[in-house]
């Protein structure tokens, strides 16, 4: 039994060469064998137009309009020839093995006559799809093999691209990635007030002014570099101060460092509480702003160092930080001894189902020196009426610079300056404080916080409390000790859609992603004729 395979010379023609197959009984080669001498000449008839025997007399009008093939296109074609000889090969030698798991008495031993296949086209069928089948598990195989020997990082830098909440770049190895997104929040308020509140403080906190504006605009780049490496740099877009960008998480850091875990440096969120927007992303809100104890004694943001680290399959969780305070989240300190510190411990007593059932329990202490030597604890609504940034909107702004001279030695009096600048106009709206200490007199503050949270499916029950003190603080010209100020909250939430709200438990806090994949309603179920009816879904569909 023979078959052609065409094959290019060097000259630019084909010829012809004949492959002899050894025989073995016919009623166990002619499916398989047709099966693959026809991939072959099917292959062979879409892939090139030259026909076989000696050349037509029209070759050589033929070859002065078309060139020879390129070197290029002779190797592509040799090498198809040559994947689709491998794969009749294959087929060949799994009908062998077929046959030699026969007995003797299944072999025909006939004389000669019609030959007829003991192999019906199913059973071809079935033959092909185990053969097809030991393929896939081999290369699955080799993957695994190849995984686990590891690879050299940095060695193939192909990116991939794809839609994950924004684009997202990543290598085979992921051993460097990227994410590029943004979002954006967007507040309108409407007040009504009793007329004892549109007073002025001390009376009241003056009137408030129905209104709209961008809250946050977020603009994100973050990924990682070596597989060790990794950072993060989101702008705060809504909050230009002095002429410079409001910075939200802007940092590089390494981790996977030996005893120490990861180290950032760069602006970034505090490790001191668990609600969104101190420690944890904006993004994982409940409700509008943060609660007011967080607010009043605690920065959110701040530029220095932070190491942090997870321990005892990422149940435990430490975080120490110093800083520099910013004056106006922008990554800008300009100040001598101007520095503070943070401390924190997290535990996860419970964590089932990947998550989706746990309780947290941590505490941070912060301490931080007075800024120009006063402390001022305050905080306003849970509701902005204000939009912060140079255009100070609800605060006016005036500055009166005065410039003296000194008189130059021929005149006897000196020369002064004087000019007034004046800022933006003051428009409506409110951001006075609801509660404040107002400035006293003090060389720092202390803050310790405790926290909860528990977890249980769509169900969420989360707590804070906070004690505050003002340190050697010096009130009507006398020293008044340490002065104290607690604050805390309880808030409850449940997700009516069934998704469980995501805990990182790498750093021990609330993560951005901040919900798990979206779930189809609690209160439907799809039966098994597709449609939905009403019924809880089953876990390991959430």
């Amino acid at each position: 039994m023979h078959f052609a395979k065409i094959a290019p010379t060097n000259d630019g023609a084909y010829d012809e060469r004949i492959l002899a197959m050894s025989r073995v009984p016919a009623m166990a080669w002619v499916g398989p064998f047709s099966l693959a001498a026809l991939l072959i000449f099917s292959t062979l008839a879409q892939a090139q137009t030259p026909t076989l025997g000696p050349p037509a007399a029209s070759t050589p009008a033929l070859s002065e309009t078309k060139p020879a093939p390129s070197e290029a296109e002779k190797a592509a074609l040799k090498a198809r020839i040559d994947q689709l000889e491998k794969q009749a090969q294959d087929l060949i030698d799994a009908v062998k093995a077929r046959q030699a798991q026969q007995s003797p008495a299944d072999v025909s031993t006939a004389p000669a006559g019609p030959v007829t296949s003991a192999l019906g086209p199913l059973e071809v069928q079935q033959l092909v799809n185990a053969y097809l089948a030991d393929k896939e598990q081999s290369q699955k195989a080799a993957e695994l093999a190849k995984a686990a020997e590891g690879y050299k990082v940095g060695t193939d830098l192909r990116m991939d691209v794809s839609w994950q909440n924004g684009l997202h770049f990543e290598t085979p190895n992921k051993d460097f990635w990227m994410h590029m997104g943004s979002r954006f929040q967007f507040d309108n308020d409407f007040f009504q007030q009793s007329q004892i509140l549109k007073n002025k403080a001390p009376v009241g906190v003056g009137q408030y002014v129905d209104g709209d504006y961008f809250r946050r605009i977020r603009p994100l780049m973050e990924g990682g570099f070596w597989e060790i490496g990794e950072f993060n740099v989101e702008l705060q877009l809504e909050n230009i101060a002095n002429g410079i960008s409001g910075l939200d998480d802007v940092w590089v850091g390494v981790k996977d460092i030996p005893l120490f875990g990861t180290i950032r440096a760069g602006h970034f969120h505090l490790p001191h509480g668990l609600e969104a927007d101190m420690y944890s992303s904006s993004r994982d809100s409940i409700f509008l702003e943060r609660y007011s104890g967080n607010a009043a004694f605690l920065d959110n943001r701040s530029s220095g160092l932070m190491f942090t680290n997870a321990f005892f399959d990422q149940r435990m969780t430490y975080a120490a930080m110093v800083f520099r305070p910013d004056n106006a989240n922008n990554g800008v300190d300009i100040s001598n001894g101007d520095y503070a510190g943070i401390a924190r411990l997290t535990f996860l007593p419970i964590y089932e189902n990947e998550g989706r059932c746990l309780l947290h329990v941590g505490g941070a202490a912060t301490w931080k020196h007075a800024r120009t030597g006063t402390v001022n604890f305050g905080a306003g609504p849970q509701i902005n009426d204000f939009a912060g940034g140079d255009n100070a909107y609800g605060s006016p702004v005036s500055v009166t610079t005065v410039v003296n001279n000194a008189a130059p030695a021929s005149l006897n009096t000196p020369v002064t300056a004087t000019s007034t600048v004046s800022g933006f106009k003051a428009a409506p709206g409110n951001s006075s404080q609801w509660v404040t200490t107002g400035a006293v007199l003090a060389n720092s503050s202390t803050v310790f916080g405790a926290e909860l949270l528990y977890i249980n499916g769509p169900l969420s029950i989360q707590a804070e409390y906070d004690w505050a003190f003002i340190d050697n603080a010096n009130v009507g010209g006398a020293n008044q000790g340490n002065l104290g100020f607690t604050a805390g909250y309880v808030q409850l939430s449940y997700i009516l859609t069934g998704e469980n709200r995501l805990y990182n438990t790498r750093l021990g806090r609330l993560p951005r992603d901040y919900l798990s994949p979206v779930n189809q309603p609690f209160w439907f179920v799809r039966g098994e004729n597709g449609r939905c009816q009403p019924g809880r879904p089953a876990a390991n569909n959430r």
